[in-house]
């Protein structure tokens, strides 16, 4: 294989990432994908970011670098157009051209950043090489991220009367470490119990939790265990797996007995004091959800224009936070790789004398 083959191959392989990179991004902003693109996100840039290195390095011929820097770039108008909220191709194409233009120069500033690191030293200091000016790069790239983010049907930033959606996967996602919190104060929680049954366990909490005429079986395996059935022994009793299972079933089949008219009763109350419908058959995750986006629909409209330019500005910065680690990680794999491919003779190493010009007395 000749040397420009294997200079193709490595811009090749940036402009298939780069492409990954921005559907995967698409999807997971546009298509509203859960935990699972956004990790196939992260880790396509993430080659996407080690093949910048390694191209920067080992590609000479400009034609081919630049060019697969410029279509790995470009793939992202694939996707990203515009037209999902009605703010036009040409007005918001320009907004992500000038971003783009700005990281295609910052490209060719790391390049030459890594060329004269290639070119000027004794000895190459791989993981430095790789590393420096790449920071740059990133930084607009989560730029160009949370103008995307922006821009997305979910936010719908060219109109502030229409009610604003969090997207629901990712509610989800941001949920899960209050999970265990939510199970400390709710001993009887689980992810699938409904709202209605929820309401079932709050009123038996409020009117006496068992009584041996309605739950003789339950009523006899706590009294062998040493424990009373009172709301003093509550946190005790459901301590125990075996009873808190017990009575988790119980509500179950308490909240399948109870009428309509009971269950409109519930949901009423406790609708008014959210101000929210409750449908009774949704998990608490869609509740939390519903509550979300109602208090951030409820919020006056002369503050209500500046929620998407908060949340995508907190985005950007969640996501520069995460470059910080992404980028010095990038430059170690691309140091691994080098090394690699020096074994494998896929590149190699010579020494060159370089005659220096100099002045003394």
């Amino acid at each position: 294989m000749t040397r420009e083959q294997k200079q193709y191959i490595l811009g090749a392989k940036l402009v298939a990432y780069g492409l990954l990179s921005w559907a995967f991004l698409y999807l997971t902003l546009y298509k509203n994908k859960g935990l699972l693109f956004i990790v196939l996100t992260a880790a396509s840039l993430l080659i996407w970011g080690i093949l910048v290195a390694l191209n920067s390095f080992l590609v000479e011929k400009k034609s081919i670098l630049y060019s697969s820097f410029a279509l790995s770039l470009l793939g992202f108008f694939i996707f990203f157009r515009g037209t999902e909220i009605g703010l036009g191709e040409i007005r918001l194409g320009f907004y992500y051209f000038i971003v783009i233009l700005a990281i295609f120069f910052a490209l060719i500033l790391y390049r030459r950043g890594v060329i004269y690191e290639k070119e000027t030293k004794t000895k190459i200091n791989f993981f430095w090489c790789f590393k420096k000016r790449l920071a740059l790069v990133f930084t607009l790239i989560c730029f160009l991220i949370a103008l995307a983010y922006y821009f997305s049907p979910f936010l719908l930033t060219n109109n502030t009367h229409t009610e604003i959606k969090l997207p629901q996967k990712m509610f989800n996602i941001l949920l899960k470490p209050l999970t265990g919190l939510i199970e400390s104060r709710l001993p009887l929680y689980r992810p699938e119990m409904t709202v209605d049954e929820m309401l079932t366990m709050f009123s038996l909490s409020e009117t006496g939790l068992l009584t041996p005429e309605e739950s003789p079986e339950i009523y006899r395996i706590i009294q062998s265990k040493g424990l009373s059935v009172t709301t003093a022994d509550l946190d005790k009793l459901l301590e125990d797996p075996e009873i808190n299972n017990l009575i988790y079933e119980e509500i179950k089949e308490r909240t399948k007995k109870l009428s309509q008219t009971e269950r409109l009763k519930q949901r009423k109350e406790y609708s008014e004091k959210l101000g929210i419908d409750i449908e009774g058959n949704e998990t608490l995750n869609v509740l939390l959800y519903k509550l979300a986006n109602s208090q951030l629909n409820n919020i006056s409209t002369k503050y209500k224009r500046y929620i998407p330019i908060t949340l995508a500005v907190g985005l950007f910065f969640v996501l520069r936070l995460l470059s910080l680690f992404l980028v010095p990680l990038i430059a170690l794999i691309s140091w691994l790789i080098i090394k690699a491919l020096i074994l494998v003779k896929f590149v190699r190493v010579s020494v060159k004398k370089i005659d220096m010009e100099c002045i003394e007395l």
